[in-house]
């Protein structure tokens, strides 16, 4: 027996089948289950073949496999070449321009079900004019010439729709609650010559019946009830005649058409649905809905139903499922027995048939251009199609280092989309990450996020860092610090490339950061090619190092007058600035506080929004160069996904690159060159990147093109709702629909699916009790108490604030004394019962650091900033 299982449905609309067919699509797709029907009959004269299509509905799975389609093949012959050409055969049929199959091993056991209903034609048992033909002859003293039967046995042939596309009965079963079994066999066969005989004789016989003549007076007619015509007085007998008319069409038919056997019948633990399933099959595959319905319990007729099972196992037709008061085992041995399981392809081409889809989505099954997911259990998990309601849409981890680009208004999902996929990353598969946040604070929301009222992993494990704001969680980056594996000159060409991408460098300062640089190397013994290793500690660099380096350049270069003045000025402008403040203390620095290699293994927040444009600009390619670094030399190419970089509010960063004249410095190309050129240099390496906007008109378009995964929430503005429409083949309805989504609707695309689809994501937010974004006072008290009920502590982020770390000293009149001497006690290890500490010292603690986050926020408020966060921790 040869098994084969559909894969997918055609999709009518899709343009292969437009351009070769035209407008009558499904009308070829008719035609061909129609030309595979009759080649299976061709067959069959030559070999016993029987054919099966099984439709099988198991709930539990899921949803676009809930119900599968198969086709069995059955030749009862030994020649295994035999099968392995019919195999070819397949796959070069008519179905197989329309229809794909795989050949599986499968054995299925049919015994576990309580219930088979079968399916034969209508029969019936029509009244004839035998009594009444008896007393006329009695009447007229004539003898009895011709034989009327007591009643006319007529099986009902089956009148094909043939519009029928399958699809209402699918839509049945897909909402059935137990598990079915849809058998739809046949078996070639030709009319043997004795049921040929039969029916020519019952067709002569009814042809005398209906000429029968009776020649006497009409009044005695007439008192008989009988009607005659004017001149021949005939029994008219119209049951006689309709008879004729079927038997004749049979013989007509059935012996020049291909003809089948058939046996339809559905297994069940349900009668009710086991019945409801094959009306629905008959009375939508046939005009005149003629059929009978023969139900076997298992538990009253175990031996009928293991008749029935055995047969559908083994694929061998049976004809012992018959209606008791038309046969019994006597009549059976009838010639005309097998015609109500007979049929021509006219009769049962519209009942043999594979579902023809429309436009919409069919349920349980799958249409070759809807996308397919992987197991939810190793997939991020992003919502549930809004067509199916239940069915997932996911992609693996491993998709995003081909990285993704979500975008959307405000108030749309897309942040809580990113939510969504880093708590996964993180909670489901220990992914970690890092989120670089320019100008917003929503992503320290992690950090409180609790499930059944306790905190999560991510939750616990999440650090955050403000950047340029040492008052709430301060950050130490050495932009001039180099990893282990890297060559000098390759990094001093990344940081050339860093500044030049966050601010407009022209004139010769270009050439002045250029030599700066590579002198800053040489003078600490790490010029030209060498090659970090992990086993020496190394002096690096510093940004005052470099602001002194190029002063002591230009003053070597002779420069006089404006031209000096011009790059003196550039020069405090551009390196000068970012030695001052909080953002000098952040960067001027000889450490990294956390250490690099320590904040890629655990998820991060990175808040930018205490810097400038220009500032963010160019920490964020500090960052992301540092990590393009460690990529390279510590995994190689093929790597599975280690870690995702997730990029808020990217215009920020990347922006849309104007036109700008050849000679004028053009940062926006630049950061866009890099992260492109990175985007593609990190699929290889095991590192994803999330870029996410409001629009994306204001992102450069190289960075949209070269991301995989495409996430689109509700977009109005025409050209943004085209620049996403364009690259994830959006048209006709979806591309007006994308400005009409509600909040948490998104339309979905990446590589290798057919088409986009609409979601509706996962409420997040409602999942993990996320709600605004903390205050300051929030986040500090869980930075340092671990949580507001004091268990644990966090205080690691502190100690940038102690005096061992080189930092100069005037950072540590920035904290309450009550608060740095608790960091150095805890570091130093001077009370290990660190919980009983903090509670023992609790009200001293959160007055002083209630006093130190009061002149924070002053301070704050004072420099114009819009932070309007209460104090709600103390």
């Amino acid at each position: 027996m040869l098994v084969f299982k559909l894969k997918t449905l055609p999709d009518p609309g899709m343009t292969k089948y437009a351009s070769r067919y035209g407008g009558n699509v499904n009308e070829a797709i008719l035609t061909s289950q129609t030309v595979f029907l009759k080649l299976l009959s061709q067959i069959g004269k030559e070999y016993p073949l029987t054919a099966c299509l099984r439709y099988v509905f198991m709930p539990e799975n899921k949803e676009t496999e809930k119900i599968q389609a198969y086709l069995l093949l059955k030749l009862n012959h030994s020649n295994q070449q035999l099968s392995a050409d019919l195999n070819r055969l397949l796959n070069k049929s008519s179905l197989a321009a329309f229809y794909t199959f795989e050949k599986i091993n499968v054995s299925l056991q049919l015994t576990s079900f309580k219930f088979v209903v079968e399916a034969i034609k209508k029969e019936a048992k029509l009244p004839t004019k035998r009594k009444e033909y008896k007393e006329i002859l009695s009447k007229f003293k004539q003898q009895e010439q011709i034989k009327i039967p007591s009643y006319y046995y007529l099986p009902f042939p089956f009148e094909s729709d043939n519009n029928h596309d399958f699809i209402d009965t699918i839509r049945l079963i897909h909402t059935f609650t137990s598990p079915i079994i849809l058998d739809l066999m046949i078996k070639p066969t030709q009319l043997m010559q004795k049921e040929q005989a039969k029916i020519e004789d019952i067709i002569t016989r009814l042809r005398e019946i209906g000429n029968i003549n009776l020649r006497e007076k009409d009044d005695i007619a007439r008192q008989l009830g009988v009607s005659f015509d004017a001149t021949s007085y005939s029994l008219k007998d119209g049951n006689a005649v309709y008879t004729s008319k079927i038997y004749e069409e049979y013989h007509k038919r059935y012996l020049t058409e291909d003809l089948f056997e058939f046996n339809i019948r559905v297994f069940s633990n349900q009668l009710f649905e086991a019945r409801l399933a094959l009306s629905s099959l008959l009375i939508s595959s046939t005009q005149n809905a003629r059929f009978h319905l023969i139900s076997i319990p298992q538990q009253k007729d175990q031996a009928l139903f293991l008749t029935a099972a055995q047969s559908s196992e083994h694929l061998k037709l049976t004809s012992d499922i018959y209606e008791p008061k038309f046969w019994d085992e006597k009549k059976k041995q009838s010639p005309h027995f097998r015609l109500h399981r007979l049929v021509d392809i006219e009769e049962i081409k519209s009942i043999f048939r594979l579902p023809i889809p429309s436009n919409e989505y069919i349920p349980g099954m799958l249409k070759e251009s809807e996308n397919t997911y992987p197991s939810q259990k190793e997939a991020l998990i992003i919502g549930y199609e809004e067509k199916r309601h239940v069915n997932h849409v996911c992609f693996k981890p491993q998709d995003l280092c081909k990285h993704a680009f979500i975008a959307g208004v405000p108030g749309s999902g897309k942040t809580t989309a990113v939510f969504n996929i880093l708590i996964q990353l993180w909670e489901r598969f220990k992914i970690p990450f890092i989120v670089i946040e320019p100008s917003k604070t929503e992503y320290r929301s992690l950090a409180f996020i609790k499930k059944n009222n306790a905190y999560t992993g991510i939750a616990k494990d999440l650090r955050v860092f403000t950047l340029g704001n040492d008052l709430i969680s301060p950050f130490r980056f050495n932009p001039f610090s180099v990893l282990p594996g890297c060559i000098i000159n390759e990094h001093i060409s990344n940081l050339e490339t860093c500044f030049k991408a966050a601010m407009p460098l022209s004139g010769p300062l270009p050439a002045l950061l250029s030599e700066g640089l590579e002198r800053i190397y040489d003078e600490k013994g790490l010029a030209g090619e060498y090659i970090l290793s992990s086993e020496k500690e190394y002096e690096f660099p510093t940004l005052d190092d470099l602001y002194t380096a190029m002063n002591e350049i230009m003053a070597s270069k002779g420069y006089e007058g404006e031209v000096k003045g011009n790059i003196k000025t550039a020069l405090e402008v551009r390196i000068a600035s970012l030695m001052r403040r909080n953002t000098g203390a952040m960067l001027n620095t000889a450490q990294n506080v956390p250490d690099f290699y320590d904040l890629m293994k655990q998820p991060v927040i990175l808040e930018m929004d205490a810097l400038n444009k220009e500032q963010t600009g160019l920490m964020t390619m500090f960052i992301l160069n540092c990590i393009r670094t460690y990529a390279k030399t510590s995994r190689v190419s093929g790597s599975s996904l280690a870690h995702v970089i997730a990029i808020e509010e990217a215009h920020n960063i990347i922006g849309h690159v104007p036109q700008r004249s050849n000679d004028e410095a053009n940062p926006q190309a630049e950061a866009a060159s890099y992260v492109s050129n990175m985007l593609a240099e990190m699929r290889a390496l095991g590192e994803g990147i999330i870029i996410a906007d409001q629009m994306p008109t204001a992102v450069a378009d190289e960075v949209i093109k070269n991301t995989n995964i495409k996430i689109t929430h509700r977009m109005v503005s025409e050209d943004d709702r085209q620049q996403m429409a364009m690259s994830m083949l959006l048209d006709g309805d979806d591309f007006v629909d994308m400005a009409r989504l509600s909040p948490g609707q998104a339309f979905v695309f990446m590589e290798g699916w057919y088409g986009p689809t609409k979601v509706v994501e996962r409420n997040i937010k409602s999942d993990y009790a996320i709600e605004a974004p903390p205050t300051n006072s929030e986040l500090i008290g869980l930075l340092i108490f671990g949580d507001v009920l004091g268990n644990g502590l966090n205080l690691q982020v502190y100690s940038v604030y102690l005096p061992d770390n080189g930092l100069p000293s005037g950072n540590i009149t920035e904290i309450n004394k009550a608060t740095l001497n608790l960091v150095i006690a805890v570091k130093n290890e001077e009370d290990p019962d660190v919980n009983g500490f903090v509670e023992a010292g609790r009200d001293i603690i959160l007055q002083a650091l209630a006093g130190w986050l009061h002149t924070a926020e002053t301070k704050n408020a004072t420099s114009g900033s819009d932070d309007s966060d209460d104090d709600s921790f103390f």
